[in-house]
Parts: structure tokens; C-alpha cells; sequence
């Protein structure tokens, strides 16, 4: 990947790696800290490792607000009237960067995604 501000970024995906049987867990890291979230370890925990903690390499693990299940946002959706994400729109947004990832590893170059703001 690269970012806007000319940064470099890589992305790996996997829920089915040997070991681990549907596991789901998020790790950004950059130059000023790092956040990680791991659904196995602790669905609702938040680790970070920000500012001068990065220098000592100390976590600290912040609680997150329970996010609703899916019945939870049907029902809501039911009741409001208002679509929840994710919809048909934004799996075709999902499906764009999926394409664009498939286009970059067969011809080796990077591939722009459209804008879909």
C-alpha cells in the first residue's frame, strides 16, 4: 500500500493460518506506536503502544464499548428504518480493493482504486 503522505504499507490477511482456527486480529504500526486488536485474545480490548511507550516497548490495553452483535443491528434496522452497514454498496467497494490487489500481483504494478466518496 501506499498512503497518501507517501508512507508504505503492507497487508496480510488470513483467518485459517496453521494454529489458529478463525482467528481475527488487526496490528497497525507505524514510526510513532502501534495498536493492536485481537478478537481471540480479548474481543473487547484495544492494545496500544503510543508516544514515549514506544521507546520501552509497553503496551497498554484500553477497554472498548461492546459493539452490537448482527441481530442487534438487524433489529435496530427493522426498527428504524435505516439500513445498517455493511450494504450492497460498500461490498462493492470491498470487491474493488479485492480486484485491484488481484491486478497488482498479476502485472507487478501498483493499481489505483476509485475514489467512492
Amino acid at each position: 500500500m501506499r498512503f497518501v503522505g507517501g508512507a508504505l504499507g503492507v497487508v496480510h490477511t488470513t483467518r485459517w493460518a496453521t494454529g489458529h482456527a478463525n482467528h481475527l486480529r488487526c496490528e497497525v504500526h507505524g514510526t510513532q506506536g502501534a495498536l493492536q486488536f485481537d478478537l481471540d485474545a480479548d474481543y473487547d480490548t484495544l492494545n496500544t503502544c503510543l508516544g514515549k511507550d514506544a521507546a520501552t516497548a509497553t503496551w497498554k490495553a484500553t477497554k472498548l464499548k461492546p459493539a452490537p452483535n448482527i441481530y442487534q443491528r438487524f433489529i435496530k434496522a427493522v426498527k428504524t428504518g435505516v439500513q445498517d452497514q455493511p450494504n450492497v454498496f460498500r461490498g462493492a467497494e470491498i470487491q474493488a480493493y479485492l480486484d485491484a490487489c488481484m491486478t497488482s500481483a498479476a502485472n507487478g504494478q501498483w493499481e489505483a482504486v476509485p475514489d467512492w466518496q
